[in-house]
């Protein structure tokens, strides 16, 4: 991985075979990504009836365009393999910001989306071999995903926060 070691790719090799590194995560993206949707109709209509349908099919389908124009950047020849490797750091980590939108309505901080998190992180480490040091900064950002959306998520919408005096009940 020529681009992701922190220089540029000294030979074609070097940048066909980045490019396929980002092809393949991207192509397992494209049919992951909208898989999840399954487990969205249940959450929303069994588990939390009061979420949003319509606020989780926007983000999915706004993530999959993410997945489908870095998917057809890594098909030109002439794509510069830094700038791919990029972008597919941009797109896990647009990922890691969308499952958190969505654990909004799905009990916020306590959701069970936040282990979605961790699955990102995974799939990263498993479908883009580095080293975990040239890594750090991807994986920070999809790490703190959550509990930044979280934050931001409690300060702006007064009205869904869980914790606050309204939800200390004194004890009997």
């Amino acid at each position: 991985m020529g681009s992701e070691m922190g220089g540029a790719a000294s030979t074609e090799s070097e940048q066909e075979s980045d490019r396929r590194t980002v092809r393949r995560a991207m192509r397992i993206g494209l049919w992951v990504w909208p898989a999840f949707m399954v487990l969205d109709v249940y959450m929303c209509f069994v588990a939390y009836p009061s979420a949003r349908f319509s606020l989780f099919v926007t983000l999915r389908v706004a993530v999959e365009l993410v997945f489908v124009a870095v998917y057809r950047a890594s098909l030109r020849l002439n794509a510069s393999a830094k700038r791919l490797f990029a972008w597919l750091n941009v797109t896990f980590g647009i990922v890691a910001i969308g499952i958190s939108l969505m654990a909004i309505d799905l009990g916020g901080i306590r959701s069970p989306y936040m282990h979605g998190i961790s699955v990102v992180a995974l799939i990263r480490a498993a479908l883009v071999p580095t080293h975990w040091r040239r890594s750090l900064r991807s994986y920070g950002r999809i790490g703190l995903a959550f509990p930044l959306v979280m934050a931001i998520g409690a300060l702006v919408d007064v009205e869904r926060r869980r914790f606050g005096p309204a939800s200390v009940q004194p004890m009997d």
